[in-house]
């Protein structure tokens, strides 16, 4: 255990060896460059994680910290606004103006803490879906069959499939045409859970559509959430359908 009196240091400043301290192969005059306000050298030594367990890692805490700063914008900026907005009513219509300008400012940080982490994350899973997927109501013809009680997910699973679900309809809005159906069922099947999206054009699906199923972004998006899940994906285009499954 490393000593941290100043006698300790100023005797490994002028080491080049090095010493391990939880796990980290750190240069013994770190001490003496971060004393003079330098940077010292750290080298991860005997790593015990695989490449795998990196990447669920790093989406879990990815998950969690957008979630974080989802719940900062609505707890404390949101409030602060709501606060502003119910001085600004009391001028008895003197700032009509402003108030016009502050439900803009107020519903864009709303959009964006939504678009950072559905409210409903930690709540209820079928919720953060059907929150998720309503911003495309007005121009995909979307039918949701959706259980009302549904087992707890993990923050980094809700993540996962809500990004999943943006993209796919995310691409059907920007592809013209339009699907003439765009399903999206959850339930629990006899292989686990089962999320499906499925949208059926009344023609060819776009070829754009085709190319998203063999884009690196979309293929490194589901085996994320192989890795992540343990689960298992299908995504089909071809003819006049596109179709997604996710199981885990």
């Amino acid at each position: 255990m490393l000593n941290s009196n100043n006698g300790s240091r100023s005797s490994l400043a002028g080491s080049t060896e090095f010493v391990r301290w939880a796990g980290i192969r750190v240069s013994s005059d770190f001490f003496g460059r971060t004393g003079r306000g330098g940077c010292g050298l750290a080298e991860l030594t005997n790593p015990s994680f695989n490449a795998e367990q990196l990447l669920c890692q790093w989406q879990q805490n990815q998950a969690e910290w957008l979630d974080q700063e989802a719940e900062t914008i609505r707890n404390g900026l949101l409030q602060d606004l709501f606060a502003v907005r119910r001085k600004l009513e009391l001028l008895d219509g003197q700032a009509t103006d402003c108030l016009v300008d502050f439900e803009h400012l107020y519903h864009s940080l709303k959009h964006l803490a939504d678009r950072l982490s559905s409210p409903y994350i930690h709540d209820s899973f079928p919720l953060a879906i059907q929150h998720t997927v309503s911003i495309w109501d007005k121009t995909l013809p979307l039918k949701l069959y959706l259980p009302v009680h549904w087992p707890e997910e993990p923050v980094v699973v809700t993540s996962l499939v809500l990004s999943i679900l943006d993209k796919v309809l995310h691409s059907l809005e920007a592809t013209p045409p339009a699907p003439q159906h765009c399903l999206i069922y959850l339930a629990e099947a006899t292989e686990g859970k089962q999320l499906i999206l499925q949208a059926n054009h009344c023609n060819a699906i776009p070829p754009l559509l085709t190319e998203l199923c063999q884009s690196d972004e979309w293929l490194f998006r589901l085996h994320t959430f192989q890795i992540v899940t343990g689960g298992k994906t299908i995504c089909l285009a071809g003819g006049s359908s596109l179709k997604v499954q996710l199981t885990w």
